[in-house]
């Protein structure tokens, strides 16, 4: 088959990696996959699979997209055409509409406040009113409630697929854990509160006795903030800010993590990394966990359930703490078993395959509507913001 994929760029997060192994997955097995891309950015665009054919928009997104539809620059042959932003999804239809055979459309939501947050009106309009529930794929059964709440109606028959995981690229690794060495890997993004809010459960650990060290891998807007209560705390030597690490260090970071604290992707593949993975939760202002991410149901991986009980993470550090080395051996082989059940790349790949083979009944044409106004508002919003931005450092200077 023939797909194609839409994104905005190929910096590390869980969109960009998940991209990554389903593109890999796809290729060798027989697949041809095209990537439109809104910039060639990113640090994982050097591990794309050579044989992905690679549309970039560059300055100016949405003209430039329009530019090359009206130009039929796009291929037409595509079986599937998957969308993981509310800002491609139309771009997506608009490409349907040409193919010779309709093909499958199809937008991914990740993230549970996706069309709050990362879309506007249009792309809101585009998602709930245009593209059938049918096509739309949720990551857990939370993430589809929450845009029930968004849009205030019910939403029939999407797909729930979570995330895959490559487990084989953690079959051999040989762990050597240091106790107290706790670890997070990922963006150091708004809703990734935990980065944060653990820097005084670090304090609090020291304060009980134990020589607790946290080791944050990432950047993000939320870096300085981080930096600045480590100082405040007075702990940098035990609260290291290590950057961003290549997506093939992952496990080689964790072999000697006692525990990781995360969420979405990268607490997925610490616990198949059999490190002990507590799920922090998206936007929490205290330090709170639903549990050990192979402990939760649904496919929970960061998200608030009303109904759940709730714990402190600290709590939760010092029960791994206070464990025998044989209760944690096993709790780290349990981790590993039970998310390999759940996530496995091959089983995830295969039920999205076969799911997309049998559901002709949704490849139906979806009238998109034309969208030269809303490209032409965009520009126009551009414009005057450039000009406010102009005009006040003007007359600061002034």
């Amino acid at each position: 088959m023939n797909f194609l994929l839409l994104y905005n760029a190929m910096y590390t997060g869980g969109i960009e990696t998940l991209i990554l192994r389903m593109t890999n997955w796809l290729v060798n097995t027989g697949n041809k996959v095209d990537l439109l891309l809104q910039t060639q950015e990113g640090e994982l665009l050097q591990n794309l699979n050579p044989n992905i054919n690679l549309i970039i928009l560059g300055k100016n997104p949405d003209v430039k997209f329009l530019y090359k539809y009206y130009n039929n620059e796009i291929r037409k042959d595509y079986n599937v055409i998957y969308s993981y932003s509310p800002s491609k999804t139309w771009m997506a239809m608009l490409i349907g509409e040409k193919c010779f055979v309709y093909p499958l459309i199809l937008n991914g939501v990740y993230h549970m406040y996706d069309y709050t947050y990362f879309a506007n009106f249009y792309h809101r309009y585009i998602f709930n009113k245009v593209l059938p529930d049918s096509n739309k794929v949720f990551m857990t059964p939370k993430v589809q409630t929450e845009h029930e709440k968004i849009f205030n109606r019910k939403i029939h028959n999407p797909f729930i697929w979570p995330l895959p995981i490559d487990s084989t690229n953690f079959i051999n690794i040989k762990r050597n854990p240091k106790k107290y060495k706790f670890v997070s890997i990922g963006r150091l993004e708004n809703f990734k509160t935990y980065n944060y809010t653990l820097l005084d459960i670090i304090k609090n650990l020291i304060n009980l006795g134990y020589d607790a060290s946290y080791f944050i891998y990432g950047t993000g807007i939320n870096y300085d903030l981080i930096k600045d209560r480590i100082f405040e705390l007075k702990l940098e030597n035990n609260i290291f800010l290590k950057g961003t690490i290549p997506y093939n260090q992952f496990s080689v970071v964790l072999k000697d993590a006692f525990a990781f604290i995360g969420m979405g992707t990268s607490v997925i593949e610490a616990g198949l990394c059999k490190v002990p993975s507590i799920t922090a939760i998206a936007y929490s202002k205290d330090p709170i966990t639903h549990g050990l991410i192979h402990e939760l149901k649904d496919y929970n991986c960061g998200e608030l359930e009303e109904k759940w009980a709730l714990y402190n993470i600290e709590d939760i550090l010092i029960k791994l703490i206070e464990m025998s080395d044989s209760e944690y051996e096993l709790l780290c082989d349990e981790s590993s078993r039970i998310l390999k059940s759940q996530y496995d790349l091959d089983i995830l790949m295969n039920v999205f395959v076969n799911e997309i083979c049998t559901l002709d009944y949704k490849k139906s044409p979806i009238q998109v509507p034309l969208p030269v106004l809303y490209v032409l508002f965009l520009q126009v919003k551009t414009m005057l913001s450039k000009l406010y931005q102009f005009l006040k450092k003007m007359f600061y200077f002034n």
